[in-house]
């Protein structure tokens, strides 16, 4: 079951994973400390990163992920735009390392040094990508015979 998903902001990717507080219910608990660490498992790889999550001592608790967070931002190559979705893991899926968690990197798909995603911020699918790309193509070729046939 999904707790969050989130497209990464630069302080995302250079820094620490902001967390939405609301999700704090589904995390683990943090008692009377403001950080706890927690295992959590790539979707993709199955790899086990140890996570910290980390809360401010007083006032809002702004949830963040810090601890191994860049590491596997640089590992991923995670950028500004790409999604991520935080859910739980079911017990036949845990792995040996004890993960309860799982992570799960959806890119964010550029044509032409160009986002595809709509105002909602849902990607589009890969079937309008194709579309487009033919689109473009059609009208180059086009062009192209327009010019051969006037020279």
């Amino acid at each position: 079951m999904a707790i969050f998903s989130k497209l990464l902001t630069k302080t995302d990717i250079g820094t620490r994973l902001s967390v939405p507080t609301k999700s704090l219910e589904s995390l683990p608990c943090f008692g009377r400390g403001h950080a706890i660490d927690f295992h959590v498992q790539d979707a993709q790889s199955g790899e086990v990163w140890n996570f910290r999550c980390v809360i401010r001592k007083k006032s809002h608790p702004k949830p963040a992920l810090c601890k191994n967070w860049r590491k596997f931002v640089s590992s991923k190559r995670l950028s500004v735009g790409d999604k991520i979705i935080f859910s739980t893991l079911a017990e036949d899926q845990a792995r040996t390392g004890g993960a309860q968690y799982k992570i799960e990197v959806k890119r964010q798909t550029k044509i032409f040094g160009v986002s595809l995603k709509s105002r909602g911020g849902v990607y589009l699918s890969s079937s309008l990508i194709c579309l487009f790309i033919l689109s473009v193509m059609f009208i180059f070729v086009s062009g192209l015979s327009m010019d051969m046939i006037s020279s």
